[in-house]
């Protein structure tokens, strides 16, 4: 039972509309923004509704959400289109799904790691820290992939030969600031 009350306490219903396409290195589609009354939602789409979202949505309409919130990101459990009658009748509710207080970001702290530059990886991170309140540093064990250090893990996404030059780049691909989207969503990375 405890579960269940779990689950729904991490589910709401957004209402807003769809302004812009997430999508992939490769130009799939991976998820819409949504800009309700409460900021701009970056919401990612199962693949069945991924179809539905490229043929039936344009862009500027009217849409309610379900969605359930993993983690650092919100997941669409359904979309749907509204009319213009309808989105104007119904006040969007505010969101029920609160978003995560802090990115993890982990840094491989062994000695492969850190000869290959690991510790400038982890004062560069640092610096960062001290002025993001959104990120939460941690210096870890063995992270695998030794002979490719240094190696860093931002939430699942493991990233290998890392540079402190690097580190804008993957900052904003996956802890972009808060005024921008409080939902990231992660694209596929190649490192």
């Amino acid at each position: 039972m405890t579960q269940y009350a779990d689950r729904l306490r991490h589910q709401g219903i957004l209402q807003g509309t769809y302004v812009a396409d997430i999508r992939s290195d490769h130009g799939k589609l991976k998820g819409i923004r949504l800009q309700t009354p409460q900021g701009t939602y970056a919401v990612k789409l199962p693949k069945p509704l991924r179809y539905a979202i490229a043929r039936e949505l344009t862009l500027g309409a009217p849409v309610r959400v379900w969605v359930r919130s993993k983690k650092d990101s919100l997941k669409a459990i359904q979309v749907i289109p509204l009319t213009p009658q309808t989105a104007l009748e119904l006040p969007p509710e505010p969101a029920s799904v609160s978003p995560r207080q802090a990115h993890r970001i982990q840094v491989c702290g062994k000695g492969s790691c850190c000869k290959r530059g690991g510790n400038a990886l982890w004062q560069a991170l640092k610096q960062v820290d001290a002025e993001r309140s959104d990120i939460a540093l941690e210096r870890t064990g063995c992270l695998k992939h030794c002979k490719h250090g240094p190696n860093l893990r931002i939430g699942k996404t493991l990233h290998s030969r890392v540079s402190p030059a690097q580190l804008p780049m993957l900052l904003q691909r996956h802890c972009p600031q808060a005024e921008t989207s409080p939902y990231p969503v992660s694209g596929p990375t190649h490192s």
